[in-house]
């Protein structure tokens, strides 16, 4: 199983050793390039130092050093077709710069398209492989520019870099210790070592130079994350947490992150955090609108509600010593055999819906994210995600998700029930016209209708409330809230007597709620009964206290 490296272009850009990476799909190898360190200092980015090079070049165009820096920047930019033309021109000017041989080398052996298209590799068309040619290529330019400066660390490592991608990864390793001999602040040397101990299967080594370089690069999140698979492939799994937990302070909105951290808990027998830190990479996930798979298999809740978590995957250097000692028989095999098995059905939905009425929004929304995963939503699981996501605060996506149930089902009346709610805070008048629509779908669906008398309140339309409530209670008389409403709407007409009513029926239902005591307590003070609205306030004020 080989290791793959990703890295943004942020951090190849920001790095002299490191550049090319790909913004494309698909597999990707760290890129490098003998950039020239001048413009970090005096510039603010690779690009002000182009424009500055293409202003000296102009007054002298053959000018081969230059040429040479400039095709190095192009690489560190992108654009290996123009960088190839530069290095060209400038081996033709002056066939010893070795400066210029090294940046041929980095090109040849980048993952980048070389010629007129620049665009990665991995971009529709391309062949992301490097050849045996382009190898070839770049150990004659490196051998070439060794001879001239034996000492150059960066040729050194380019050149073990070479040996790696012809599948020699053992003859890397004493270039590359001889490269961070000389220099050891080079970023590349410590990357292609540690993608050459990965390659040999020499894990604990490869998680120490992947520690080496996060030092150079502290702030670098996706060297974090590189380093984090490291540890873990080795087994450091509190190194691999560390490594996480830093990268999550960085960039507090990546799932992958939290994804990570739920596999390493579970590697380490953590079952509640892994879970924990799953529930957050599904919510993180569900907010960015992209898909969710887990790195964990859970088991369906035995007699007690206990499950069983497992990682999915792994690590690297456990699958080297199964397959080093086959023999761990029979045992060894189940255990195996369980890791692939896949988890069985699940209801998660109704698991959902379970954790939404135990105030748990966030797993609701992971799960929810789960079965959108597995299968095409209904507008029932739709509405649910609306409910979940307006828990969460986030109003908007929860408005999406109404609407989406409305699209799915337009005779369901649950999108418009959720949106009306929704948006009876910002605009009560679009909520009612919404929550209206609805009740043509379902005009049997009470909590819908006393959703609407409420906005009626809201807009001091007391007869239309009161109907509203009026409907609600024959719908369903054993709802308590109905009859509070009611009792309201009723007391705003100035109809008290009947409010009073109300009110005693509510407090039957409920006689630990403290609004019924408050509303009934004001009708009392409107028919006179003061003594009577003393103890229901004191009722009120002694229930708000426990």
């Amino acid at each position: 199983m080989r290791f793959v490296v990703t890295m943004v272009l942020a951090f190849c850009l920001a790095t002299p050793m490191l550049a090319g990476c790909s913004l494309m799909g698909g597999p990707r190898e760290v890129e490098t390039v003998p950039a020239a360190p001048f413009w970090q200092s005096e510039y603010k980015n690779g690009r002000d130092a182009v424009l500055h090079l293409n202003n000296l070049l102009r007054r002298d165009p053959d000018n081969a050093p230059l040429l040479a820096r400039r095709a190095a920047l192009y690489l560190d930019l992108g654009s290996p077709g123009q960088a190839i033309k530069d290095v060209n021109r400038a081996l033709e000017l002056e066939p010893t710069l070795s400066h210029a041989m090294i940046t041929r080398a980095a090109i040849a052996l980048s993952t980048q398209a070389q010629g007129p298209v620049l665009a990665p590799r991995s971009a529709p068309g391309m062949d992301d492989r490097v050849t045996a040619e382009e190898i070839s290529q770049a150990r004659a330019d490196l051998q070439r520019a060794l001879e001239l400066d034996p000492g150059n660390a960066r040729a050194q490592a380019l050149l073990a870099k070479a040996h790696r991608l012809a599948g020699d990864p053992a003859s890397a390793m004493p270039l590359l210790d001889q490269a961070l001999e000389t220099d050891d602040t080079l970023g590349l040397a410590y990357l292609e070592s540690a993608l050459s101990l990965t390659d040999l299967e020499q894990y604990e080594e490869a998680a120490e130079r992947w520690e080496d370089l996060v030092e150079l690069r502290p702030d670098a999140v996706d060297l974090l994350l590189e380093s984090a698979k490291a540890q873990w492939n080795a087994e450091e799994f509190g190194s691999a947490e560390d490594m996480l937990l830093r990268a999550a302070a960085l960039r507090r909105d990546d799932p992958e992150i939290f994804r990570q951290l739920a596999l390493v808990a579970a590697s380490e027998g953590d079952e509640d955090e892994a879970l924990e830190y799953d529930a957050k990479a599904r919510r993180k996930a569900a907010l960015l609108g992209t898909s969710y798979s887990s790195l964990l298999m859970v088991s369906t809740p035995d007699e007690d509600g206990e499950v069983e978590v497992r990682p999915a995957h792994m690590p690297l250097i456990r699958q080297v010593a199964e397959v080093e000692e086959p023999a761990s028989a029979p045992e060894g095999e189940a255990e195996a055999e369980v890791r692939e098995r896949p988890a069985p059905q699940r209801d998660l939905m109704a698991e959902a819906r379970q954790a939404l009425k135990e105030k748990d929004p966030a797993l609701a929304l992971a799960l929810i994210s789960e079965h959108f995963d597995q299968q095409s939503p209904s507008a029932a699981d739709y509405c649910l995600q609306a409910r979940t996501l307006a828990a969460l605060d986030e109003r908007d996506m929860a408005m999406d998700a109404a609407r989406k149930a409305m699209d799915e089902e337009p005779e369901n009346a649950c999108g418009y029930h959720n949106l009306g709610v929704l948006l009876a805070r910002d605009d009560p008048q679009q909520a009612l016209g919404v929550l209206s629509q609805g009740l043509e779908q379902a005009s049997d669906a009470a909590a819908m209708r006393n959703e609407r008398g409420k906005l009626y309140l809201l807009l001091k339309r007391f007869d239309e409330a009161e109907q509203d409530f009026a409907a609600c209670i024959e719908a369903d008389p054993n709802t308590a809230v109905y009859h509070l409403h009611r009792a309201i709407a009723r007391y705003q007409r100035g109809n008290y007597q009947d409010a009073l009513d109300d009110a005693d029926r509510f407090l039957l239902m409920k006689p630990n709620a403290a609004e019924g005591y408050r509303t009934r307590a004001a009708i009392h003070q409107k028919l006179g009964n003061q003594e009577e609205a003393d103890r229901d306030l004191e009722s009120e004020r002694r229930l708000g206290q426990s």
